[in-house]
């Protein structure tokens, strides 16, 4: 079963945790972004939860994303470009996987190393 919590660290987030098998934790190279992924690390690793790590939006700030991707190691899982076309179909209630969008190869393949990780 997959589960999406709530952003942040707020008791939503800390339920849906507890008694989960792996996390898939994203994030985005900003510093609240980073601020969030040490915060929501510090529940996961309390609740000895497995996870990997992603970047959202890698490309709205490459170094910082390079960073994050390095200090990740062998948990991150992947990186997910900006692009319009992902507004477009939610607006459109569309999965982003049968857009024409360029991210959606990028998910297939993070899909892929989660499915190897679990």
């Amino acid at each position: 079963m997959i589960l999406d919590a709530a952003a942040g660290i707020g008791c939503p987030v800390i339920a849906s945790i507890t008694g989960c098998d792996y996390a898939v934790l994203v994030t985005e190279p900003t510093i609240s972004g980073i601020s969030d992924l040490r915060r929501i690390l510090e529940i996961v690793n309390h609740f000895e939860v497995p996870y990997g790590i992603i970047l959202n939006k890698w490309d709205i700030n490459p170094e910082t994303a390079e960073k994050i991707e390095k200090w990740s190691g062998d948990r991150f899982l992947g990186r997910i470009s900006y692009d319009r076309e992902v507004v477009n179909s939610i607006v459109n209630l569309r999965p982003v996987i049968v857009s024409k969008s360029k991210v959606k190869g990028e998910i297939k393949e993070i899909f892929e190393k989660i499915r190897e990780s679990i």
